[in-house]
């Protein structure tokens, strides 16, 4: 999935979650490419083997990269080098990283030109352990754009954000941009569920987008095709996990956590989001157009509930479904 050129305003940050090289060098190329057709400048700073991917990537497209460079309409940093440099006794500089990278915008916005800009600095914090870092170095681009015009593209690897213990350091990245592109693998048709840890439960985390909805089908119905349920208790247990994850997406708009678990005779299904919002369950069942989702989760399980946060910041919503296939065999 690419940005479409000429929808953001000038200081658009946008963050892409991707699942490998191939799909991030496609993007990036996509972004920057749309920039430098239209007498843009570009600024690029990645780690070597993404500078390489991006750059080439951007000449399969014709563009000329070394006279782009001469023309100071190219640009391309090591992102190590480049976070060292406003980084002092391990902290990292607001001062200092507005004039560093101030200094690369304004260069390249010479003349008037557009600029269009992806950096990975942020991922680097967050492989390093340090998600609070990487987020506020989010903050930090976001204030450099009240005083630069460029647009900003950032890039994290899924099984990086999708492994986070901490839904709400995910949920924070999303507030920091102003649009997400989700993986590729969102819209897979046969997902790669890989090993789960615990035979018995297994868990995902997702981005408040729509094609989360579907990824998270996806996940239970194949997770519990592997744990040889019958084809009705999968049946509902799709239309249940896509009503838990259409309310995290379409009325919490946060970042959410689908909990899959068996015990003997009973599927659960959990979806955890950091809205204190209470779904409501619908009265008219005749002519409104939604507010069912809970009709049906009631209707399809034995048990459901809503658990809030104790702080009041986030909720839990589940739901127990009767599965006689595995009675005995758990």
């Amino acid at each position: 999935m690419s940005v479409q050129a000429g929808v953001a305003p000038p200081h658009d940050h946008v963050v892409s979650i991707y699942d490998g090289l191939d799909e991030l060098a496609r993007n990036v190329s996509d972004f920057l490419g749309q920039g430098l057709d239209t007498d843009g400048a570009a600024v690029v700073i990645a780690t070597p083997a993404h500078r390489e991917a991006i750059a080439t990537r951007l000449s399969e497209h014709g563009l000329d990269l070394t006279a782009l460079t001469a023309a100071g309409r190219y640009r391309a940093l090591d992102a190590a080098q480049t976070l060292a440099s406003f980084t002092i006794d391990g902290a990292l500089d607001r001062a200092r990283f507005a004039e560093v990278i101030g200094e690369v915008i304004a260069a390249a916005s010479a003349g008037g030109r557009s600029v269009r800009a992806f950096g990975e600095m942020v991922a680097l914090l967050w492989a390093d352990g340090d998600p609070a870092a990487a987020i506020e170095l989010e903050a930090m681009w976001n204030e450099l754009a009240q005083s630069h015009r460029f647009l900003l593209y950032c890039a994290y690897p899924r099984d990086m954000l999708a492994g986070a213990d901490d839904l709400v350091r995910l949920q924070q990245v999303c507030a920091h941009h102003s649009e997400i592109v989700a993986p590729d693998s969102y819209t897979a048709a046969q997902p790669e569920l890989g090993p789960s840890a615990d035979p018995n439960s297994d868990s995902r985390t997702y981005l408040p987008v729509p094609s989360a909805v579907s990824a998270a089908r996806r996940f239970v119905t194949g997770r519990l095709g592997e744990w040889q349920h019958g084809p009705a208790v999968i049946d509902d247990a799709a239309l249940v996990v896509s009503e838990l994850a259409a309310n995290a997406v379409a009325h919490a708009h946060t970042a959410f956590r689908i909990r899959l678990s068996q015990t003997e005779g009973t599927v659960r299904i959990e979806a955890e989001d950091l809205s204190p919002r209470r779904p409501v369950m619908g009265t008219d069942r005749g002519s409104a157009v939604g507010g069912r989702g809970l009709i049906l989760i009631a209707a399809l399980g034995s048990r459901w509930g809503i658990e809030p946060d104790p702080a009041g910041h986030a909720k839990n919503v589940w739901c127990e479904i009767p599965s006689p296939d595995l009675r005995e065999g758990i």
